[in-house]
């Protein structure tokens, strides 16, 4: 388990995706949670991306699952709206 800086309540695991490349296969590691503002974060890399919230349904991500989940901070971040 990795911990990041402003993202403490994030349980970071060993997930990877794998991409084609000009050179070959690419590898890098991804997770996603809820940050404490009720945002939900995808990790890849090393890079964070805020998911909106048209990006969260598209991609059908089971919010409610994630480890310390807080629908009141999820609608509260993302204008009340409901899945």
């Amino acid at each position: 388990m990795n911990k990041i800086k402003g993202y403490e309540n994030l349980l970071l695991t060993e997930n990877f995706c794998h991409y084609k490349t000009k050179k070959g296969i690419g590898k890098t590691m991804f997770c996603i949670g809820q940050s404490k503002n009720g945002a939900i974060i995808m990790h890849l890399g090393s890079r964070s991306i805020i998911l909106t919230f048209k990006q969260i349904h598209d991609l059908s991500l089971l919010i409610d699952n994630l480890l310390n989940f807080s629908y009141k901070d999820f609608a509260k971040f993302y204008n009340n709206k409901l899945l």
